[in-house]
Formats: structure tokens, sequence, C-alpha cells
């Protein structure tokens, strides 16, 4: 809450994806299809290239099979840690995802590393519970091939309960809706399992799913069948998208001529929809261009953005289309890596299966061979929005290296000179600033907000570096960029912005001695952000209220204070980051006002908006804290918020337990890998200290806070509280009515 996660950026516009008696169980992997090259380690800092690598090189090479096993074996280490975490399981599962879409059909490497066995544990047992058999049966048949005795015997126990199970679907089916089950479970398989059987298994039910729909529409059309609806809807899907399906079962491989040879053999290329898709696989097999894998992509790209129970889309699975544009942009790539539109659509793909980190090194070569400015913006947004979503797993050091990988892309957008907009150089510096910033890496992000600030004089950057220098104490750095931030373009335009500039501005001016310029600043961020919230609504109207209340606080107005905290509430209550920041700033001036009515009710509403976990924990542990040092009995609701965390995974967690009492301050400032985590757990040593009744010791704990690094957090502003505050600006100007 109080360290904000970045909104992802949304800068692309490619739309991708985004019961029956089974024949008898395929062998699981063969051993033929399994290739002996052991992996070797591979580094964190080196896997965005290496799967670059990956993808360009040529099929069935020494070469692709070298890299392949480190990739795979890197990336499912990945999963078992994250499914290892509480929380992680969703991003686990697509990072096991990911590893088996960069492994065809017959060359999974025979050693997975360390974590593989892990992780197809631990995703088996995710998509059993989730009721995906397919993929569940997938997971136990790799288990069973790389696990050891023990894993091996419980896989085999669990496909023998899985067989059993998904026969037990076929009772009281019709025939298309028991070939619709079966279909969806071995297409589902096949994309996690990379096997022949897999393959041949998922192209044999999508066949007979739409034989047998056909064989329905005969009877029916001759008067000799009354079909119930369940059962026209599913030869409907069939005969709608399954020849599409089957098709993709193949481009999943990036195979043309498997996909032509299922469907000629079928006697279904009538049936592929959109019909350009058998052309332009015909296409392929004739030129093998990446002109004509474009065509192909395009082809199954309008269906990946229908939903897939629409009308325009039925029996089209989002997920195995995806693998499918996956497959054909890899061999797309391999055939010309600087083919910006090709480049585009894999990163787009990789980072909806789990290689998000990897996808913005795919981006370089054809951000270097092409200058114009529409096809760079696309690249960087979509570096972005790589950055963005590991931030938002709260992975800040895959962002890092995604942030990296995108450095060709940056290097040519600089060489190119593109600015402004939502997507160019210096918003990417400016979010991985952001993202230094709040992790307390102040000489990283310092870095890249200057260089993002050297070329686009943002407000919102300019405050930040302002924060950082006058956190270290240069307060004349500071004020030049509060001036400059003062006259950019964002701040004029966003009310909220300007008053945040001006309280900052009046921040440094008292530090600097300048009281007369202080309590200027002060006054006109008063008068901005009354007039200007009246013309407000929704979240502006919620930022600017918060703005205000920090406003009429300095100026000792609490109830005034609270008054715009409870309008900022009430301005977007279905927005959780604009609930986040108020419920922050409300709880959190309750603590340094020993308010504990305050601080119950911001919490209150935190619960009742159902914000998210780590919202919730620092609010309850403040609640916490308060009660602690007011000698009061506990509340229930920070005692359930704190105890149903304390398994969360990472440094939310350990607060949480911190809170519950489970964890001592010492072993809290212990276990801090950040300078941010290390700036929280001082802080919270020092109140430990001031509950104790330690005022000395609560006092040095508090000024070493506000030593530390982390010059945006919460706890930062607490601890300045605390030790008595800011200077008082004196009365607010006459003429103005608070409201």
């Amino acid at each position: 809450m109080h360290r904000p996660r970045l909104a992802a950026a949304a800068l692309f516009s490619l739309v991708l994806a985004a019961g029956c008696a089974p024949p008898a169980r395929p062998a699981a992997v063969a051993a033929a299809e399994v290739t002996s090259a052991k992996p070797s380690t591979l580094e964190d800092d080196a896997f965005a290239d290496a799967v670059r690598d990956l993808l360009a090189s040529e099929p069935s090479s020494a070469a692709r099979l070298r890299r392949l096993g480190p990739v795979v074996s890197a990336q499912l280490a990945r999963a078992a840690a994250h499914f290892a975490a509480r929380g992680g399981a969703e991003r686990a599962r697509a990072e096991v995802a990911g590893a088996m879409l960069v492994v065809r059909t017959g060359e999974l490497p025979g050693d997975l590393g360390p974590g593989a066995a892990n992780a197809f544990d631990a995703a088996a047992r995710a998509h059993a519970a989730a009721g995906d058999d397919g993929r569940a049966r997938a997971s136990y048949e790799l288990l069973a091939l790389v696990g050891g005795p023990t894993e091996q015997a419980a896989a085999r126990e669990h496909l023998a309960a899985l067989a059993m199970w998904t026969r037990s679907l076929a009772a009281g089916a019709s025939p298309v809706e028991a070939a619709a089950r079966l279909q969806q479970h071995e297409m589902t398989r096949r994309l996690y399992e990379p096997s022949q059987s897999a393959l041949d298994a998922a192209a044999s039910a999508t066949t007979d799913w739409v034989t047998k729909a056909m064989e329905l529409q005969s009877e029916v059309r001759a008067g000799r069948s009354q079909a119930a609806r369940s059962e026209r809807y599913e030869a409907f899907r069939a005969l709608q998208g399954g020849a599409t399906a089957l098709a993709a079962i193949y481009l999943r491989d990036g195979d043309e001529a498997g996909a032509l040879a299922a469907l000629q053999r079928a006697r279904l290329r009538e049936w592929v929809r959109p019909r350009a898709l058998v052309a332009s696989l015909e296409s392929v097999r004739t030129k093998r261009s990446t002109e004509a894998w474009l065509e192909v992509i395009r082809a199954l790209s309008p269906a990946a953005g229908a939903d897939e129970d629409s009308e325009d889309n039925p029996g089209l699975d989002r997920d195995l289309l995806l693998a499918a544009i996956f497959g054909s942009a890899s061999k797309a790539y391999r055939l010309d890596p600087t083919n910006l539109e090709v480049a585009a659509v894999l990163a787009d793909a990789m980072q909806r299966v789990g290689l998000a980190e990897a996808s913005p090194a795919v981006l370089g070569e054809a951000a270097k061979a092409h200058a114009q400015p529409e096809g760079l913006r696309a690249a960087l947004g979509l570096s972005m929005r790589a950055v963005a979503m590991l931030s938002q797993a709260d992975d800040d050091a895959g962002a890092r290296r995604a942030f990296a990988a995108a450095r060709p892309v940056l290097s040519a957008a600089d060489a190119a000179g593109v600015t402004g907009g939502a997507a160019s150089s210096a918003a990417l510096r400016a979010m991985m600033g952001a993202i230094e910033l709040r992790g307390g890496h102040l000489d990283a992000a310092r870095a890249l907000l200057s260089s993002s600030a050297a070329t686009e004089p943002s407000g919102r950057v300019l405050l930040a570096l302002a924060r950082i220098d006058h956190h270290r104490g240069s307060e004349a750095a500071a004020m030049v960029s509060l001036g400059r931030a003062r006259v950019a373009g964002d701040t004029v335009a966003d009310v909220a912005l300007r008053g945040d500039v001006l309280l900052a501005t009046s921040d440094v001016a008292f530090a600097q001695g300048d009281a007369a310029a202080g309590k200027a600043a002060l006054d006109e961020a008063l008068r901005g952000l009354i007039l200007g919230r009246e013309r407000l609504s929704g979240s502006e109207r919620a930022a600017t209220e918060r703005s205000l209340a920090r406003v009429l606080d300095r100026f000792g107005l609490d109830v005034a204070g609270q008054r715009a905290l409870d309008r900022a509430f009430d301005a977007a209550p279905t927005d959780k980051a604009q609930l986040g920041q108020t419920v922050s700033r409300q709880v959190s001036r309750s603590l340094s006002r020993l308010d504990l009515a305050g601080a119950r009710l911001g919490l209150a509403r935190a619960s009742a908006a159902e914000m998210p976990a780590e919202d919730l924990v620092y609010s309850a542990l403040w609640v916490r804290l308060l009660e602690r040092k007011l000698k009061v009995p506990f509340d229930a609701l920070p005692e359930r918020i704190l105890s149903q965390s304390q398994g969360e995974g990472g440094w939310v967690g350990r607060i949480a337990a911190f809170g519950a009492g489970k964890l001592a301050a010492g072993e809290l400032v212990s276990a801090a890998k950040t300078p941010a985590e290390r700036t929280e757990a001082l802080f919270y040593g020092a109140f430990e200290r001031l509950i104790a009744g330690d005022s000395k010791g609560a006092e040095a704990g508090f000024k070493q806070t506000l030593s530390s690094d982390g010059a945006e957090l919460v706890e930062v502003d607490l601890a300045r509280e605390l030790l008595g505050g800011r200077p008082s600006p004196g009365q607010p100007p006459a003429n103005v009515v608070i409201p």
C-alpha cells in the first residue's frame, strides 16, 4: 500500500488470448524423445539472452539442443520457487507452461535440473485441484519421467486415478459430448507435454470430436435425431472451431506440414476458420519466409482475440491459440529476428506464458533495424509492460533484468529521438527509476530519473528526484528540480500533482531556513487544491482530497484533514489503487497522532473494500502497534488479518508475523533484503522501544530510520512526525474557506 505497485502499461495493440471413455492411455514420454544433453547452470542475468538465442536457433540443431536444457531448467527452478511461496502459484503455473512451450515435440532434455520434479509435482496438484485433468496428467507424466523413485511411484498412482476419473465423465454423455470432453483433456495435455504420444492423442481426439459432430448434423438434418440442446451446442463448437484447433495443435511446434497433413487426413480443410489460415499454411510450406509466417499469425490473431465461448470463436481454446501463435512467431523470428512485427508478436506471447523477463531481448535486433517512431514505441511499450508485470509480482530483481534486456531497444529509441507519449525511452527509465526508488536503491533511482527528466521533464519524475535530494540533505538540488516540476506539463494539468509539488517545495524551503517561502508555497497549495477539487470527480478527486489532507495537516487542521480523507474515500469507492493510498494516509496519520479510533476506521474501510493482502497487513500492523502503545484490548480485525497473512511469501509475510508477535524486531531487521525493507524494520524496531518506554532508544531508532535509504516510505514520514514533526507554518490564509 505505502509502496504502491506500478500500473502495467497497456501500450501495444496486437491482441492475443491472449464424459467419455478415453482410449488406452498412450505411454509416457518415450525415451527416444528425450535428449541426453545435461543443462549447465544458467545465471539469472544471462536468462533473457539465453532464451533469445534459443528461439533464434535452427530446429533440431546441436546449438538449439545445447541451449534448450539450461533455459528449461532455469525456468522450472523459478516455477518451483514460486510454487513454494504462498501466493505464487498462478505465476508458477505460467512459468511451467512457458518452459514446456519452448520445447518442441521429441526434444525434451533428459536432465531438467533440480527444480523440475518440484515444479511438475506442484503444477500437477494445482491443476488437479482446479479440475484441469489434461494439464494435471501432463504434469504427472513429466514428473514420472524426471522424479526420483518415490515421486515416480506417486505420479503413476495419480495417473491411474486420473484415468479412472476421466472415464467417469463419460457416464450418461452423448457421443458428441463425450468426444468434446476427451478433446479438451487431450488438447490441454498437449499444451504441457511435448511428446509424440500427447500430439497424436490430441489430434485423434479433435478429429473424432469433429467427425461425431458431422454425423450428428447429418442425423438432425435427416430428421433421424432429436439431439439435446447441450449436444447440439458441442456439435456446433466442433464444426465451427474443431478444424482450426486441429491445425493449432501442430502449430504449437510451428509445424505447418503436420497441420496440413492432419487436416487432409481428416478431410477438414474446408472447415478451417478463418479460411485464410489454410492458404497461409500452404504459403509457408512453399515459401518458408517470415512474411508467410506472418500471414499465419494474422489469420490466428483475430480468433485469439474473440471470447472463447462467443459465436465468433466456439471450440477454440485461448491457450491453444496462444501456443499456436507462439510456435508460429518462433519460426518467423528464427527466419528474421529484425522483423519488428514478428518480434512484437513473439514478445507479447512470451509475456503471456511466463517468459516476460526475456521478452525485451527478442525486440533488440528489430528495434536497431527499424528507426520508425511507431515501431520503436511498440517495442518500448512491450518492454515497459514486461518491467511492470514483474514489478507487480513483487519481483524487482526480475524487473531490473527485463530492463537490462531492453537496453538495445532504449538505444535505438534514443538514436531515433523517440520522445513524448505513453511509451518512450524517458517513460521506461522513469518506470524503472520508480521501482528502484521504491526498493530504496537511491543511486540507481536517481540516475534513471535524471536521465528521464533530461529528455522529458515530467513533474512526477522531477518531484521524485527532489524527494531523493531532500532526503539526502541536498536542498539546493531539490529546489532546482521542484522549480522545473512546477512548470512541467503534467503538473500544470494535474491539480493533485501540483499540490504535492508545492507541498514538497514548502518542506524544502523550511529545511533551508526560509520560513516565508515555505509558508508561501503551502498557502499556494491550499488555495489551488481547494479551488481545483470542485471540478474533479472519481480518482482525480480522491487524489486531490488526499493532497489537500496533507496540506491541512501541515497547518495543524486535523479535523479538516480528516474530512478531506473522508471525501477521498467517497470519491472513488471502487478504485482499489486510490482506496489503498487513502487507507494508508488515514491509518498512518492516526499512528503518528496516537489516534486509535481513526486507525481502526481506516482499517475497517480497507477490509470492507476487500483490499489486497499487502494493503491490509500494514494497516493492521499500525493498528496493532497503537493498541499496544495505548495498552488497550486487541481488536479482532487486525488479529485476523495478521494471522491469515503470516504465511504470505516474502516480506509481507514477515511483516505480518512481526505484527502478530511471532517475529522479533531484531529478526525482522535480519530478514530485510533491500534498503527499503531495512528501513521499515528499523522503524518498527524503534516503535517497539517506544512501546517499551525506552524513549531515548526509540528516538535513536527513528533518527536511524530517517538516515536510511527508504526515501519514499510512509515509515520515514512517520519517523519524522514522531520525532517532533515539521516547523509550523502558522495560520492558513484568512481569505480561504476550509471545506
